[in-house]
């Protein structure tokens, strides 16, 4: 196992980043949303109606019935045949005519609305919210990842210092052991004494506790690293990195390092692009404010045609073009209103971003600050392993020429085995420290 494969398993486990693609795939989907806005709006429809309880249509020539009916009788007093029938004809025609209206109504009718001043003034910043969301929503995905892949990385170095100090304490035991046998050969030929003996116990004992402590700790620490890769239990991974290899050179200013995070930070760019989306939104909420105009067209095909008289139980079409604008101060209230909660969620996402951009300042110069630390913390302790080293083979070698006691020889291997655990989490802080640093610039 590496550090970079176990970054990729833990992107692909995590349940932290099925999350933020759903985000991501919920943004697009709103994208798509707004720009239904700016298509015209068609209506079909189909309709039947019974109409009843109401008399047939009558439309009246402005002739009262007794008027009619004294015209009626002057028109017999006229003598020519002719001239009496057609003035008669007349009258009638000049009465009061009744039509039938259909009771049973039919229509199949069409109707296109395009808002025009919604399309300009609200769909329109409608649809660069909905993008710029999708904007924050990418940028906070990967600093989702950024974020997986720092533990990933630590879980892996906290196994690789388990795995390391499980090896100090198990060399160390096995050096003790050899070196008591070696002790009780010299106490039996008389060279050292019992004490000798006893103290090369302790040590076998100590040493063997320190085993069993490193055993729990590489069975703690790979079973988080498992459970943070999405890989059952199992025997501890092995350790492909070369941990002991120092990292890359880095830049270490710290003014360069905060310029390059605070324009790098996914987590930064999500909030200003939220930021963006709040104030395209808003610009859509204040629209609701201004007068509404919007261009209609229809086309209806009826039985009977209500534009047709006298009505007739017979299909008639028509048609109809127009616009309309309209307002209403009930908008306006809202709009007002909306648009105040909309500007306090916008001073929130600027005072995160303020307190976002402090947090990475913070942070960047946490990481350096371990990083050099770590860096100076690796040269002695590798100067001290070496010291180290040499002075417990000259104890040994003292205590094999009756120069030195066994007690010297002891404290002189347990000065080696602090030695090369301070080299251990030497090395490991400055992976650590490397990996910080690479996340909080965005490396």
């Amino acid at each position: 196992m590496t550090a970079d494969r176990a970054a990729k398993l833990a992107v692909a486990a995590s349940p932290s980043m099925a999350y933020a693609r759903a985000l991501s795939l919920e943004a697009e989907a709103s994208v798509g949303l707004a720009r239904t806005g700016l298509y015209p709006r068609l209506e079909l429809e189909a309709r039947y109606t019974h109409v009843d309880g109401f008399e047939d249509g009558q439309i009246d020539t402005g002739l009262s019935a007794e008027q009619l009916a004294a015209a009626q009788q002057l028109a017999q007093t006229v003598t020519d045949p002719a001239a009496r029938q057609l003035w008669l004809n007349s009258l009638d025609a000049q009465g009061p005519v009744t039509f039938e209206i259909p009771r049973n109504q039919y229509a199949f009718e069409a109707r296109i609305l395009w808002p025009v001043s919604d399309v300009i003034f609200a769909v329109l910043p409608g649809i660069e919210a909905a993008e710029e969301r999708v904007a924050a929503t990418d940028h906070a995905q990967r600093a989702t990842r950024s974020s997986v892949e720092l533990r990933a990385t630590e879980a892996f170095y906290t196994l690789a210092k388990a795995r390391g100090t499980l090896a100090v304490a198990q060399a160390s035991e096995r050096v003790a052991l050899a070196q008591r046998v070696e002790i009780q050969a010299a106490v039996d030929a008389g060279f050292l004494t019992m004490s000798d003996s006893l103290a090369a116990t302790a040590r076998v004992a100590n040493a063997g506790r320190a085993v069993a402590a490193g055993e729990a700790a590489v069975a703690v620490s790979n079973g988080s690293l498992r459970l943070l890769i999405g890989v059952g239990t199992g025997p501890a991974f092995g350790v492909r990195d070369a941990v002991f290899y120092p990292p890359a050179p880095r830049e270490m200013r710290y003014r360069v390092l905060v310029k390059r995070a605070l324009s790098r930070r996914a987590d930064l760019a999500a909030l200003r692009a939220s930021l963006s989306s709040q104030r395209a939104a808003t610009a859509a909420i204040d629209a609701a404010a201004y007068p509404h105009l919007g261009v209609f067209g229809g086309v209806t095909y009826a039985n009977p045609n209500p534009l047709v008289i006298p009505p007739t139980a017979e299909f008639a079409p028509s048609w109809q073009v127009g616009a309309a604008l309209t307002w209403s101060p009930n908008d306006l209230l809202t709009s007002v209103n909306r648009s105040d909660v909309h500007a306090a969620q916008r001073a929130a996402t600027e005072a995160r971003i303020q307190q976002q951009e402090m947090a990475v300042r913070i942070e960047v110069r946490q990481a350096l600050e371990e990083l050099r630390a770590a860096k100076k913390a690796r040269v002695a302790a590798d100067e001290s392993v070496n010291a180290n080293e040499a002075a417990h083979a000259s104890r040994l070698a003292a205590l094999r020429g009756g120069a030195a006691t066994s007690t010297e020889v002891f404290a002189a291997a347990a000065e080696l085995d602090h030695a090369r655990l301070a080299l251990l989490d030497a090395a490991v802080a400055q992976r650590m420290a490397d990996a910080k640093l690479r996340h909080a610039v965005a490396d």
